[in-house]
């Protein structure tokens, strides 16, 4: 995830400084403004690798306050990215980086993820139509907390390219107030290595 690497230890110095929380950029039109926000986001959560940051708001959430699998609990929803490197393969997408917006549902009573990624940008700038869908396990265990799978096709100059990429994430704060961790498969035959990172 070398792009994310440098953006998100960048952003997060500037955060730093300033004392200030993560901003969203409402409706980005680029990958500087996905990526961007991305960053931004990402620095209060994880590392450029997707690790948790283990800070005072940045550590999973405890166990014991996620809400059990059949408590009648609201379900959660959060928006934010995902994005990382594709590598490998002889695809047309091999040695970019892609990053797109993320919104996830946790249904806490049924113990299940869901959601869509769409708005996908690479580092050329190229936009990639098409909606991925996200879906998958809350786990009820500590690590990881959740192992949803996004799955479906980035469509770009009227060619296609198949996305299979799976999470491997936490809830994160005392009151789950959002989700973060790895995100790794495959776009276009390339593998992809990167991160997810999203708010309530």
């Amino acid at each position: 995830m070398k792009n994310e690497l440098i953006i998100v230890a960048a952003v997060g110095v500037a955060a730093a400084l300033a004392g200030c929380t993560s901003t969203t950029v409402v409706d980005p039109e680029s990958y500087t403004e996905v990526d961007g926000a991305m960053a931004t986001m990402a620095a209060n959560y994880i590392d450029g690798n997707g690790v948790l940051l283990d800070g005072v708001n940045s550590s999973a959430t405890p166990l014991t306050n996620v809400p059990a699998v059949g408590s009648g609990a609201a379900s959660a929803t959060y928006n934010g990215f995902v994005g990382g490197d594709v590598t490998g393969g002889a695809g047309a997408l091999a040695g970019r980086n892609l990053v797109g917006e993320l919104e996830l549902t946790a249904d806490f009573n049924g113990g299940t993820i869901s959601g869509t990624a769409d708005n996908f940008y690479d580092d050329t700038n190229a936009q990639y139509t098409g909606t991925l869908n996200l879906a998958g396990p809350i786990t009820g265990i500590a690590d990881p907390m959740m192992t949803p799978n996004l799955a479906g096709n980035l469509s770009n100059g009227g060619i296609d390219y198949a996305t299979d990429i799976a999470f491997d994430g936490f809830f994160v704060g005392d009151a789950y107030e959002a989700v973060a961790g790895q995100a790794f498969g495959t776009v276009d035959g390339g593998a992809f290595d990167g991160a997810f990172v999203a708010e309530r």
